[in-house]
Parts: C-alpha cells; structure tokens; sequence
C-alpha cells in the first residue's frame, strides 16, 4: 500500500474489529463478498478490516487485491509482508 497509507492502515488495524464489533461471522463473510470485485485502497482497507474482524491473524503490510477468494477463514494465518494480488484463490481448509 505504500507508505502514504501505512500509518492510516496501522491505527486502523489496532483497534480489534473497528466498526464491526456487533456484527456476527456470516454478515462479515457477505460484506467481504460484496467487496471482493472492487479495486483500489480504499476497498483493500474494508477487505483488510473485514478478514481482521473474522479473527484471522494479520501480519504488518498486507494488501489483499480485489477477487480475492477466501476459503477456511478459520484456519488462515497471514504473516508480514504479504500481498494476495486480484483473482487470487487461497483455501485454508485443508488439514
């Protein structure tokens, strides 16, 4: 993302579940969907605030493009530095 939004990204992300606190797992789940086809930062930061409020760990500097496909939020671990580029398919489901 670069470091015009880093800090903006970091604050966002230290707080747990920002905006989302009352929302249960499957709404989330259908909020990520809807935003997966759509480019740009800005979405890249609702997908990012979205995958964080499923409980999955995010490492510092992760960008996650747009058509993005999420299978086992559960299991899924991303560490630093990490970047899922569009049409990406990731299943964290296996064993």
């Amino acid at each position: 993302m670069g470091r015009k939004y880093s800090f903006l990204l970091s604050v966002l992300l230290a707080v747990p579940g920002f905006i989302l606190i009352p929302v249960p797992g499957r709404i989330v789940k259908f909020f990520y969907i809807v935003m997966m086809p759509f480019p740009g930062y800005l979405f890249s930061l609702f997908r990012l605030l979205f995958v964080r409020r499923l409980g999955i760990e995010i490492g510092r500097n992760v960008f996650i493009g747009h058509n993005v496909n999420i299978k086992g939020f559960d299991q899924l671990s991303i560490g630093n530095n990490v970047s899922l580029h569009e049409n990406c398919y990731v299943d964290a489901r296996g064993g």
